[in-house]
C-alpha cells in the first residue's frame, strides 16, 4: 500500500476515506510540518480553521478538539484540502511524508478507507 499512497491520485484516495479519516491524516502531515519548522503548516492550519464545523446529530455525540488550549468544534477537511496537504508534504518534505505514511493511524486507514471499523 505505500506505493499507492505516495503515487496515487491524492484527491481520489482521500475521496474514498471518511471525512474524519482524511482529516486525521492531513492534520498529521501538518503536525509533522510544524515540527520541521515549515511555514506552510500555519497556512494549512488557518485554512482548516476556516472550514465549516462538524454538525453533530445530538449533544450526546458532540465531540470537542483541544487546539492551542481552546476547545473547538471539530472541523473536517474536504478531499481536495487533504490532497493539497498530501501533495505539498510529498513534494517539499519527504521525511515528514514518510513519517506520516508509517504512522499507525495512516496504516489503519489505508488498510480500510471508509470502513467504520478502522476508526482511530
Amino acid at each position: 500500500m505505500p506505493t499507492a499512497f505516495d503515487q496515487a491520485d491524492a484527491a481520489a484516495l482521500y475521496e474514498q476515506m471518511r471525512p474524519d479519516q482524511r482529516t486525521a491524516i492531513a492534520l498529521e502531515f501538518v503536525r509533522c510540518l510544524r515540527l520541521a519548522g515549515d511555514p506552510a503548516a500555519e497556512q494549512f492550519t488557518a485554512e482548516a480553521e476556516q472550514t465549516e464545523p462538524v454538525q453533530q446529530a445530538s449533544a450526546a455525540e458532540e465531540q470537542v478538539v483541544v487546539t492551542g488550549g481552546a476547545l473547538e468544534t471539530p472541523r473536517l477537511l474536504s478531499a481536495q484540502q487533504a490532497a493539497a496537504i498530501h501533495r505539498y508534504t510529498f513534494e517539499r518534505s519527504p521525511d515528514c511524508f514518510t513519517q506520516v505514511l508509517h504512522h499507525p493511524l495512516t496504516q489503519a486507514v489505508l488498510a480500510a478507507p471508509g470502513d467504520q471499523s478502522a476508526q482511530e
